[in-house]
């Protein structure tokens, strides 16, 4: 494939051909299909609406949609790579916020608006697996996040290293990750979901513990002035943000509920699936449950 040149700002989307073995439908829910398509999500609506919440929840916990210093070359304009961006929530808000920059989200698939949308924003059809498509030394700042339920654990290296390449010398690389293993206060019942959710993961190849490692693939691609911060997120309380927290954790296990049933056969049925997340919320706001988020950024060399 050839490399794109993202130099003129132009609007970039590539329509993808698709046929219906692309995708699956599985308890009401469509999911990928395909062979180089790791991700146990779904790519439906319903998965769209919750990735737009999960937006809105994570800028209010972490008081802004990034860590990375920046802020004065957004505000004064360069190129920003939202790798991996779904419906392009991130994308779209930042473009928003910094209109003197230029925003190109990227995803496998096209989940994101083709037509409403800010004059700097741009999206693409892309794989991050495919390697000598974005230009070289071109982006001022790379944003990834949620990635772990996508990439197996083998490509992350290559993944990271290829992000370092596309970077411009002195931008840099924020990536974000679940650290489900670390949560805190953990009852039994939600215990049994982490071990399904890791069992999952590890059947399929994926990197279940990535946030223990993101430091040193960073260091290990070149990267330099790494940063990270571990916030516990998980509000149970009845406030807003609350109440969002719980939305997005169920939704979010509904999610992934054919992959954990085949861990778990008990929950099999979509009723006993549903009794049993109500229970795990029930149990974490009791416990006062917290989980890790982590987010570290890195600076390629001038």
């Amino acid at each position: 494939m050839e490399t794109q040149d993202f130099t003129d700002g132009s609007i970039l989307v590539e329509r993808q051909t698709s046929s219906t073995s692309e995708y699956r439908l599985e308890g009401g829910r469509l999911y990928h299909n395909r062979d180089d398509v790791a991700c146990i999500l779904p790519v439906d609506e319903a998965e769209n609406d919750r990735a737009h919440l999960q937006h809105w929840l994570f800028k209010a916990w972490f008081n802004g949609n990034y860590c990375a210093p920046v802020k004065d070359e957004l505000e004064k304009g360069t190129l920003v790579l939202d790798a991996g961006c779904g419906p392009g929530t991130w994308t779209l808000d930042m473009a928003s916020t910094y209109p003197s920059s230029t925003f190109y989200g990227t995803d496998i698939i096209a989940r994101f608006p083709e037509a409403v949308k800010p004059r700097n924003c741009n999206f693409l059809v892309h794989n991050l697996l495919d390697n000598g498509v974005l230009a070289k030394n071109h982006f001022g700042f790379i944003h990834q996040r949620f990635l772990l339920s996508t990439l197996l654990e083998r490509d992350w290296e290559k993944v990271i290293s290829e992000h370092v390449q596309t970077l411009a010398p002195g931008g840099w690389l924020e990536c974000v990750e679940f650290s489900l293993h670390c949560s805190k206060n953990v009852g039994p019942k939600f215990q049994i979901l982490i071990n399904a959710f890791i069992a999952m993961c590890k059947e399929r190849g994926l990197f279940w513990n990535v946030s223990d490692h993101l430091e040193e693939l960073f260091r290990n691609a070149g990267l330099i002035n790494i940063s990270h911060e571990e916030p516990s997120t998980g509000v149970n309380d009845e406030s807003q943000l609350g109440k969002l927290a719980r939305e997005d954790f169920k939704e979010g296990f509904l999610a992934v509920r054919p992959a954990v049933a085949n861990i778990i056969p008990e929950l099999e049925t979509e009723q006993s699936y549903k009794e049993f997340l109500e229970e795990v919320i029930r149990e974490r706001a009791e416990l006062k449950t917290t989980s890790t988020t982590y987010r570290i950024w890195g600076q390629k060399p001038i």
